[in-house]
């Protein structure tokens, strides 16, 4: 017979920030396992969706003129940095 036995740590957050990681939660979850679940997307590589468009060049530029004109942030291809 084996026994797990689970350390547990206590942490001290405003209730606000109780608030918003209780309406993350999915039924029946734990905050350990929002917790896992949260750090296991922020780890994820997403630059294996790279390329998982297949679109038009014409698609392309309308896309890239409508996120380059939005405010407060510059732009730039890569191909213009080189």
């Amino acid at each position: 017979m084996y026994i797990v036995t689970m350390a547990s740590k206590t942490i001290s957050i405003t209730e606000e920030i109780y608030d918003r990681l209780n309406a993350l939660k999915v039924k029946n979850e734990s905050f350990s396992q929002l917790f896992q679940r949260m750090i296991d997307l922020y780890q994820k590589n997403f630059t294996e969706c790279f390329g998982a468009w297949k679109i038009s060049s014409e698609d392309y530029e309308t896309i890239w003129e409508d996120i380059t004109q939005r405010p407060g942030r510059k732009w730039m291809r890569t191909a213009d940095l080189e």
